[in-house]
């Protein structure tokens, strides 16, 4: 998890405004150690993703259907998926960092 903490007269505000790709992997790549004091809310945070479109966007069609071969499984062609979902949790229970 990166943490983001503003810093400055523009504050939280000033963080989300120059917060973007690019600007995030500039400041990764500059990391570094340093110990700090920080105190973090409790949350809870969770996602579920349904992935068969995005698959098939990403040209993994034949998965999906009557195309389907996964014989090297079975010895049968009738297998297809039917379902992907990603399940993805953050639980922050540790408040002091």
């Amino acid at each position: 998890m990166i943490v983001l903490l503003p810093q400055g007269k523009t504050g939280l505000p000033g963080l989300e405004d120059s917060l973007a790709v690019d600007t995030l992997a500039g400041w990764t790549q500059h990391l570094r150690q340093m110990q700090v004091r920080v105190f973090l809310p409790r949350f809870k945070l969770t996602g579920e993703f349904d992935l068969p479109q995005t698959f098939t966007t990403m040209g993994m069609v034949a998965a999906f259907g009557d195309d389907a071969d996964f014989s090297g499984m079975t010895g049968r062609r009738d297998l297809f998926i039917s379902e992907v979902v990603h399940k993805a949790m953050v639980d922050l229970t540790l408040a002091v960092v």
